[in-house]
């Protein structure tokens, strides 16, 4: 202000000199006077107005920013916090077997305690245990939702490079959250997942209240599926906005939300009597996707009423002054105009030489602040006497301004009487300071409650003109809070299993907790001549540079691995967490020695790469296996069947009866053991669609009852009459289960036995239940959990008595559980057995086509065709046309896909039967050939057939991909040949 008014004075003194010459004492100088006076006071107020607004825009500006540091940092330390909770989860012995074994209730009872004294201690909102696959095995904050699979960014992190890994992200259920992933290793193998999570509404609450300030996070509706259902079921969490965003709120929503969220400049907000400045930035998920905005208001309410009050009574002043000075400058230019000349020549020449604004001023405007801070004077004299306090200084220490201009209290009184002496010397060695002010370390005072606080004191020094101190300037301000935080930041960082360090910016160490030591080797006076780059292998230091670098860029880096020299020259593996402090000078840096756990992950990469190479092989041996049995078990099952046709000798038929139930018993082996493979490599897959499960159960019914009338024993179909017609359900793996179940219950019931098919649709549930009872041999209690398992039965004996590889439970038993259902056993030894499940099966929308395509009403005899066998199989071709000539079809044969080919562009055929495995070209490779040369000749599409031995994946569907029309697989039978000539030749 006293700035303000030498500066006036000035103008005022030009303008004046301005009109005097102007008019030459006319009898207008009075008028040039009252617009000098009107205009300087105008200029006066609004250049006021604007400095002081700006002044607070710039200081709150400025804070918000550091709250934008502070929210990293705050992240990064809540991280920090759940890292450590993982840790002592981990090392709990007691959960390793429940978890490993699936007992989800012994798991939940051992987890439950932890879980409620994180989530009442640490605000934590999600506890899960995840298996290798990330199946949720148990979540112990909704305990009854389990068995999905996680698939978010945080747990993928963490289980491809198998260390833990942090970030903000959302779930299942749109809860956007903090989460910590950590790999579960036990004996250097990998056993599961835990994963713990804080909700953004917990974090932002606390980094509000710790802020004082306003934290809004804006998410952009398209991240939800079914915005209105997500907001009517979190209503006490969510507020919408717009049409753009959905709203995590702290308070209250502003108005004019949408206006500042989407604002790139910082806005100033008046609502309900409160004013507000607001700041805002682009909000990530650890995966850098965009998911809104985050906006942070700072309420300066205060600050703009005091300057508004100041402001006001500014303007009087002025205004009454302007009054004043016109009343005397009337009166003074009619009665001494040439001496008020004089004068105000002399009054020029005074301020020019004045030094009233000076660096006293100076430093006292830059320290005032309209805040909670105090501003004293004091004269440099024993007791330190007050001559100035702020009227803030009440609300700080209790006490009244009159109590310090009086003397009734003394500052030094104030002063904690352990700090006392510090502060003394402090104001000693620094009364002669060259610089003019000094900063004291942080000290206590006792406010008239006798509550202690912390303070953070400077102080200024006025000098006369000989250069000694006569005064001292004050500022201090109130950091109870911040020394509590930290001290308490101290004791996590000296205590923490991590190694941390802080850093400045060429990353020379400042300071480190003992876990840095022992990672480097170095004591801690050498450490603190070191640089973290300086550690860094040769390789490594590039990286380490361009990290400091996108850290000072983008505030902090996460998960740098690098590799480190020991004092001991021994390289060791570190992955580092690298965040830029508050005061943008300094670093925080955080290290974990991953040197064993990457030993660890390479060899369980490499067991991984080593099991994959393994299963490969194995299935790899499995389909060559299947491929060179069934080829020459189809010669032999077909010629068979072409012998037993014509034959009447009853013991031939016998006989040839005998080499087919061994070749089907053989095939029936090979389809376990495929499928066993397909199941435990997880290249199984359930294929559901709508069924007509009623005449499944007529067909096995008519194949069971031919085979339980041989063995003279009783066979029941007991199904519900209220068995809906259509079901959704995967009809060859159904049948299979129940064919695999009966064919035990008649294996193992005597002659004269019962075995009863019971099946039951749940309407109110939409299940499937059925049971196989037998009144057979029946199961010791002890031997009920083997007879799940593969190759095994009950005993050795079992196997000699009635054969049998025991797979068929095994697989039905996976089978079952790959349906979200169980195969369970109830048995008395001696009374008989009975095998039940029950899976989902919902009701078809549309009623199915009951069309069989391969129905065969007689044989093809009156058709005219001509067909062409593609096979390098003599034994095959032979049997094949063996078949054909007995529907009176003439056929030709090619010895692989060229010469096909070659017979193809010469002639017309009305199906070809193609081998898929032939030399020089396969029959994939031929029928993409001739599919190319119907398109080029325009001519009309022949059906192709594949005829295979192969049966270890999706033959069917790879097939008909590549251009064919069906598939027969080896070894077939003339019923099948004969459906697809029926199909075929009809259609055309």
């Amino acid at each position: 202000m006293l700035k303000y008014v030498i500066n006036v004075v000035r103008l005022s003194l030009l303008l004046w000199k301005w009109g005097n010459m102007a008019v030459k004492e006319s009898k207008y100088a009075f008028v040039i006077l009252t617009f000098i006076v009107i205009l300087l006071s105008g200029l006066g107020l609004i250049s006021s107005y604007y400095f002081q607004k700006n002044a607070i825009e710039h200081e709150t500006i400025h804070t918000l920013k550091k709250y934008n540091i502070e929210f990293t940092r705050y992240i990064q330390s809540e991280a920090g916090m759940m890292n450590s909770i993982i840790h002592l989860a981990k090392n709990k012995s007691e959960f390793v077997k429940p978890f490993v074994t699936d007992d989800k209730e012994k798991l939940f009872s051992l987890a439950k305690p932890i879980f409620d004294n994180i989530n009442k201690n640490n605000d934590i909102t999600h506890f899960y245990f995840l298996k290798p696959n990330g199946k949720v095995l148990l979540r112990v904050h909704d305990k009854y939702r389990n068995g999905d699979i996680v698939k978010r960014h945080t747990f993928l992190q963490a289980k491809n490079n198998l260390t833990p890994f942090h970030g903000l992200e959302f779930g299942l259920k749109k809860n956007y959250t903090l989460r910590v992933v950590h790999p579960w290793i036990i004996d250097s193998k990998l056993i599961g997942f835990i994963e713990i999570g804080k909700e953004i509404d917990k974090i932002t609450q606390t980094l509000s209240n710790q802020l004082d300030v306003e934290i809004y996070y804006a998410i952009n509706k398209s991240i939800f599926t079914n915005s209105a259902e997500f907001i009517k079921k979190k209503l006490l969490k969510l507020h919408t906005t717009d049409k753009q965003y959905i709203v995590y709120k702290t308070n209250k929503i502003p108005n004019n939300f949408s206006e500042l969220v989407n604002s790139t400049e910082t806005e100033w907000i008046k609502t309900d009597n409160q004013v507000y400045i607001s700041y805002n930035k682009v909000l990530r998920d650890v995966s850098e996707k965009e998911l809104g905005r985050i906006l942070f208001l700072i309420d300066i309410t205060e600050k703009y009423n005091d300057f508004i009050g100041t402001y006001i009574n500014f303007t009087s002043i002025i205004v009454f002054s302007s009054i004043f000075l016109l009343a005397i400058g009337f009166l003074l230019i009619k009665t001494h105009e040439k001496e008020i000349l004089r004068t105000l020549n002399q009054l020029e020449v005074a301020i020019e030489k004045s030094d009233i604004v000076n660096t006293e001023q100076k430093n006292l405007l830059s320290l005032f602040d309209t805040g909670d801070s105090v501003l004293f004077r004091w004269k440099n004299d024993k007791s330190w006497s007050i001559e100035y306090v702020s009227k803030s200084v009440t609300k700080l220490l209790g006490y009244s301004r009159d109590n310090f201009l009086s003397s009734d209290v003394l500052y030094a009184d104030c002063i904690h009487p352990d700090d006392l002496a510090r502060v003394s010397k402090e104001v000693k060695d620094n009364v002669n300071n060259k610089e003019g002010f000094f900063k004291h370390e942080p000290y206590r005072i006792i406010a008239k409650d006798g509550s202690v606080k912390w303070i953070l004191d400077y102080t200024v020094l006025s000098k006369n003109k000989k250069g000694e101190t006569t005064h001292f300037l004050g500022y201090i301000s109130d950091i109870t809070t911040q020394q509590k935080q930290k001290e308490e930041v101290e004791t996590i960082f000296y205590t923490a299993k991590d190694a941390l360090a802080i850093l400045d910016l060429d990353t020379n160490f400042l300071n480190f907790n003992d876990a840095y030591l022992e990672i480097s080797g170095y004591t801690r006076e050498e450490l603190l001549k070191k640089s973290c780059i300086g550690l860094s292998v040769k390789e490594d230091v590039e990286k380490t540079k361009e990290a400091i670098k996108e850290v000072v860029k983008k505030g902090y880096i996460t998960n740098i691995e690098k590799s480190c020299i020991r004092k001991d020259n021994k390289i060791v593996t570190v992955n580092m967490s690298i965040a830029m402090m508050p005061d943008g000078e300094h670093l925080v840096a955080s290290a974990r020695d991953v040197t064993q756990s990457n030993k660890i992950q390479k060899e369980l990469i490499q067991a991984k790469t080593d099991a994959e190479d393994a299963n490969r092989a194995k299935s790899e041996f499995l389909a060559n296996m299947s491929h060179e049995i069934r080829t020459p078990m189809n010669a032999i099952l077909g010629f068979v069947e072409q012998l037993s046709k014509n034959e009447k000798d009853s013991k031939r038929l016998e006989q040839f009866e005998i080499i087919t139930s061994s070749g089907k018993n053989l095939l029936n082996i090979i389809n376990d053991i495929l499928d066993l493979s397909k199941i435990e490599s997880g290249k199984m897959d359930i294929e559901a669609h709508p069924s007509n499960l009623k005449k499944l159960l007529n067909e096995l019914k008519s194949l069971f009852e031919i085979l339980t009338l041989k063995k003279e024993q009783k066979l029941n179909f007991n199904i519900d009459k209220n068995l809906p017609k259509c079901l959704i359900i995967d009809p060859i793996r159904i049948n299979q289960i129940i064919f695999n179940l009966l064919s035990n219950a008649i294996k193992f019931t005597p002659q004269n036995g019962t075995i009863i098919l019971e099946v039951e649709y749940i309407e109110q549930t939409k299940k499937l239940k059925c049971s196989v009872k037998d009144t057979g041999v029946g199961i010791a209690k002890e031997n009920l959990n083997k007879i799940f398992n593969a190759f095994n039965q009950e005993d050795s004996s079992i196997t000699r008595k009635f054969g049998g590889t025991g797979l068929g439970l095994s697989i039905s038993s996976k089978l079952l559980a790959l349906m979200d259902g169980e195969l369970n056993v109830t048995s008395t030894l001696g009374e008989g057995s009975t095998f039940s499940f029950e899976i989902s099966a919902p009701l078809c929308k549309e009623a199915i086509n009951n069309t069989v395509k391969n129905t065969i009403k007689s044989k093809v005899s009156s058709f005219k065709a001509n067909v062409l066998i593609v096979e390098d199989n003599k034994t095959n071709q032979l049997l094949l046309g063996m078949i054909l000539e007995e529907s009176n079809i003439t056929y030709e044969v090619a010895n692989d896909g060229i010469e096909a080919l070659n017979m193809f562009k010469d002639k017309h055929y009305d199906i070809i039967f193609m081998d898929e495995n032939m030399p020089n070209m396969n029959g994939i490779e031929a029928t993409k050939q001739i599919r190319i040369i119907e398109k080029e000749k325009n001519l009309e599409k022949t059906p192709i057939i594949a005829v295979t031995a192969n049966a270890l994946s999706n033959d069917k569907e790879r097939f008909l991909d590549t251009g064919m029309d069906d598939y027969i697989s080896k070894p077939y039978t003339e019923k099948d040949i004969q459906g697809v000539l029926q199909l075929y030749l009809k259609e055309k």
